[in-house]
């Protein structure tokens, strides 16, 4: 099974490939195999300005071209931006140094374990660039209704199609919570498609053509447009215009205090190893937690041991009382950061967990920055369907203000987390300051 998943990517891969060189041949005139009437009745492409779209394993192929794209400047083509809808990672590959768009279902029944989440975190270590990478959760979605052809309602073998979140998630179990096919928030699959087309013309928008003013779909912003705002979208991004301020490590320096915990764990570790992110209570199916940011070592019987070992930072509470402090990665906030952002991860059937944070500088001064609210995703996630992934959590912040109250913006020692809720558990992922922009 490793090796057919394997090769079928490669072949995908390699098959976009070649329909690249036969773009390029049919631009330099090169009629061997004439060209078909939309195509040259068409516009002409532009091969240095590509957006390439992935669904599933078409995903994992596309960043294969991209990646080569990025490695190989005398190639005909060059990729600038890619979508990559419901992806495999059968590689673990990271993305190259380009812009990045993942749609992540809530409800993927075939890529269940969301891995494409894996582009982002991969890329966070392995890629020192500020290419802008998101990642979109979009409730109510399954992993097939986005191609027409495996919609039962549209395809034209409808037996070889199917809801693969109900096949998946309820095959012993009555459906129930946000994946069964008829709650509120489930999307049919012309609405799948229609968000699905949104996200690529926007990504051509904001990447290939530069239009600043769509950025805002993609950075972690909430904010919606058109059919985005028809239904609960979250994002959360990495890169851009973002400085590090806390990159967690086993050398990161926790002060927990009588009422809040605080530890390292390891987000590639399997659940019965010492130290390990994952814990036994999160949903499993066919040996894959549904927890893409805790991605164990091994997929499809690939060793991916010789990635950098990531941390996280795993908080509990009990009471609403007490703080614990977080050395800081980087002293300094970015030139022109509006906000403080965190990755935070709750579990899925979460309500309210609530906390406060504050930056503390070198002298000790506290710049309190206010506080947030979080609850698991997706909404009305059942026991079967809950997903551990991180939102995006912004404090915004005024440079000039905190400079004018004392506060030091350049010597940051470090985070203050304060719980507000009665009870609470969250995994931190990492912290930065942001300036909007790619």
């Amino acid at each position: 099974m490793a090796e057919g998943v394997q090769t079928d990517s490669v072949l995908r891969s390699e098959l976009a490939e070649e329909h690249l060189k036969q773009w390029a041949r049919w631009l330099e005139g090169d009629e061997t195999l004439p060209p078909p009437g939309f195509i040259t009745a068409g516009v002409r492409p532009d091969l240095q300005q590509l957006l390439l779209i992935g669904h599933s394993r078409g995903g994992s192929a596309a960043n294969a071209v991209a990646l080569k794209s990025a490695a190989n400047a005398s190639l005909p083509w060059r990729v600038r931006a890619q979508v990559l809808i419901g992806p495999t990672a059968s590689f673990f590959d990271p993305p190259p140094a380009l812009p990045t768009v993942v749609l992540l279902p809530g409800c993927d029944g075939d890529a269940f374990d969301l891995q494409g989440q894996s582009y982002l975190d991969r890329g966070r270590d392995l890629n020192v660039n500020n290419a802008l990478r998101s990642a979109v959760f979009i409730h109510g979605a399954n992993h097939n209704f986005f191609n027409s052809e495996w919609d039962p309602t549209t395809a034209a073998i409808p037996a070889a199609s199917d809801d693969d979140a109900v096949g998946t998630f309820f095959r012993d179990s009555a459906p129930e919570g946000a994946c069964a096919p008829d709650a509120k928030e489930r999307l049919s699959g012309e609405a799948q498609r229609e968000l699905g087309g949104f996200y690529i013309a926007a990504a051509g928008k904001a990447f290939v053509q530069g239009e600043a003013s769509v950025l805002p779909l993609f950075d972690g912003s909430p904010v919606c447009a058109g059919p985005t705002c028809r239904t609960s979208i979250q994002t959360h991004a990495l890169g851009g215009r973002r400085q590090p301020l806390l990159i967690p490590s086993v050398d990161t320096t926790l002060t927990p205090s009588e009422q809040v915990s605080v530890t390292q764990c390891f987000t590639s570790r399997d659940v019965e190893e010492a130290g390990a992110c994952i814990t036994p209570d999160m949903p499993t199916f066919s040996g894959l937690a549904r927890t893409p940011h805790f991605l164990r070592q091994s997929i499809y019987g690939e060793d991916v041991t010789q990635a950098p070992a990531r941390v996280a930072l795993h908080m509990q509470w009990s009471t609403a009382a007490g703080a614990a402090r977080i050395d800081a990665s980087q002293p300094a906030l970015r030139s022109g950061a509006t906000d403080v952002t965190l990755r935070v991860i709750v579990p899925p059937a979460a309500v309210g967990t609530t906390f406060a944070l504050s930056l503390i500088d070198s002298a000790g001064t506290s710049l309190p920055l206010g506080a947030a609210a979080l609850s698991g995703v997706p909404a009305n996630a059942g026991a079967r369907t809950g997903v551990y992934w991180a939102q995006e959590v912004r404090f915004p912040i005024d440079l000039e203000a905190a400079a004018a109250a004392g506060f030091d913006v350049d010597a940051i020692q470090s985070l203050e987390i304060a719980p507000q809720s009665s009870s609470g558990r969250l995994w931190l992922l990492d912290a930065w300051s942001y300036a909007p922009g790619a």
